[in-house]
């Protein structure tokens, strides 16, 4: 799995502040004082997505490195899904756009962190 394999390997400073950053952002976009928000809702998890992990990051309660970077992914799974088979309409995109910036931040430091040999330094 590639959120244990990240979680085995050290993830260089900058990257590590951009995931956290990424997290920051969805846990107070996702996260209300009575639980979760509707647009924590709107994600619309799988019975495979791991919504408990996911659910324990964003309140805290699970603080691992792998569980953390599951989240990160399963996130912008969520928010990619939705996107391309039609749940956003596209008078939706201008209010995802800091979601969608973010989503694109999150992607390019998991690439980074997998030290894959497409990325050219």
């Amino acid at each position: 799995m590639l959120a244990a394999r990240l979680a085995e390997a050290p993830i260089a400073e900058d990257n590590l502040a951009v995931l956290c950053d990424c997290l920051a952002f969805w846990t107070f976009r996702y996260r209300e004082p009575e639980g979760f928000s509707a647009r924590f809702a709107d994600l619309r998890f799988r019975a495979n997505d791991q919504r408990e992990v996911v659910e324990g990051v964003l309140l805290g309660t699970h603080g691992g490195l792998n569980e953390k970077l599951l989240s990160l992914m399963v996130i912008v799974y969520r928010l990619r899904n939705n996107l391309f088979h039609g749940l956003k309409t596209i008078d939706m995109l201008n209010k995802q756009v800091q979601n969608l910036d973010t989503a694109s931040r999150c992607l390019g430091a998991l690439v980074r962190a997998t030290r894959s040999h497409l990325i050219l330094n």
